[in-house]
């Protein structure tokens, strides 16, 4: 019988594969299909405060019950979570850096707290689902996967908003610049004056004295690099 449970351990074992140790990871979770959830609760075009919140108290369940975790990012339906294993000599990284157990655990956590909120806002709720990777990358690139997130998430958002004025077919080849002149002088819209959170997605940060908590107004990171930054180093060097 031992001999049967090694070899099927081995077998297991060829896909049980570890991340890179003493390296930044990045845990990203998206919703499955939430174009026909969102349009099955009937959520508001083209922004929807209620589900960015339970995006964000979601992102909050995730970063506080994740080992390591030093960042999270929200946009759309989808949320980011940078990891630590470097601080000190003796940081232990969340499930060893398993990557069967990051996604899996992950994406497993999100889906119970998200569908344990959304009925409290949206009666009619169907069962939500995410999915999860993860991956490493050297730390000076961390800010930069933010950037690309964040300028996903105005991309996205400009769209949307032309979506809710414009036929689909109207859009195609226009670029997001022409776009926001055209809602502007057509249907007197302004892109900029849309919060923060729907222009360029919400950070959740951590602080000793509050623990976890939401930050709507974001700055671009582009123009602010040290925003995320200042977060990847051990808080005793800062």
């Amino acid at each position: 019988m031992d001999r049967l449970g090694d070899r099927m351990k081995r077998y297991e074992a060829v896909t049980d594969l570890i991340l890179t140790p003493r390296m930044p990871t990045i845990l990203r979770l998206d919703g499955k299909s939430f174009h026909q959830w969102t349009r099955h609760v009937r959520a508001q075009r083209p922004f929807d405060t209620e589900l960015h919140q339970l995006m964000t108290q979601t992102l909050q369940t995730l970063c506080r019950e994740t080992q390591g975790t030093v960042f999270g990012y929200t946009q759309s339906d989808e949320m980011s979570l940078v990891l630590q294993d470097y601080f000190t000599h003796t940081t232990e990284a969340a499930f060893g850096k398993r990557l069967q157990k990051l996604v899996s655990l992950s994406a497993a956590l999100a889906t119970a707290q998200f569908n344990a909120l959304a009925p409290r806002v949206f009666a009619s709720a169907p069962w939500a689902l995410f999915d999860a990777r993860a991956f490493v990358l050297p730390q000076e690139e961390v800010a930069n996967y933010i950037l690309w997130r964040q300028q996903d998430a105005t991309c996205n958002s400009i769209r949307m908003v032309g979506y809710t004025v414009f036929a689909d077919r109207a859009l195609l080849g226009v670029s997001n610049a022409l776009l926001q002149e055209r809602l502007w002088q057509d249907h007197g819209i302004n892109w900029n004056a849309f919060p923060v959170w729907a222009k360029r997605g919400s950070a959740c940060l951590y602080a000793r004295e509050s623990g976890w908590a939401i930050d709507d107004v974001m700055p671009v990171v582009s123009q602010d690099r040290a925003y995320v930054e200042r977060h990847l180093a051990p808080p005793e060097t800062l």
